[in-house]
């Protein structure tokens, strides 16, 4: 049987995960979103950050109404409050890839767009790296391991992009 430091451990461990995958997910979705505007309707400023945060939040929405489903079918007070912090997770994991994603805004407006396309794949980057360096991996091979992360996010983002278009 698990000690309850064991269940804390695994717990917070799952929350860590879901939080990472949700920002992954995000950040593929956001430069697939990005790059897909014309360049004729492209945003800027505000109308930036609205589609950036409108578009994150979306998607923070409908996976945390997707997650209450599946589990839904628990029970009991713990199963609850399990539920309601994995869903916190998700959303920070969401909102961080938001508030990078926001610094574009900092920038010139003719370039806002591109670096708010690729602010998310420097965010697939890091979180390649870190998890390489977090599992004992060398320097060099955390950021070959981070690289390979982005570029297939990128990829990913792009196939999403062109099945969309077409």
């Amino acid at each position: 049987m698990e000690t309850t430091e064991t269940t804390r451990h695994v717990f917070h461990d799952e929350a860590i995960r879901e939080g990472a995958v949700m920002a992954l997910y995000v950040s593929i979705v956001l430069i697939a979103e990005l790059a897909g505007i014309p360049k004729a309707h492209e945003p800027h400023g505000t109308a930036l950050l609205a589609v950036v945060w409108g578009t994150t939040l979306g998607l923070a929405l409908a996976h945390w109404f997707a997650f209450r489903v599946v589990v839904g079918f628990q029970h009991g007070h713990e199963a609850r409050r399990r539920n309601v912090i994995i869903g916190a997770a998700q959303l920070a994991g969401a909102a961080v890839v938001a508030a990078v994603d926001s610094l574009a805004l900092f920038l010139p407006s003719h370039s806002e767009i591109d670096v708010a396309t690729a602010l998310p794949a420097f965010v697939l980057f890091a979180s390649g790296l870190v998890s390489a360096r977090s599992a004992g991996r060398s320097l060099t091979r955390s950021i070959l391991y981070g690289g390979a992360i982005a570029a297939g996010g990128v990829l990913v983002a792009l196939v999403k992009h062109e099945l969309a278009t077409h």
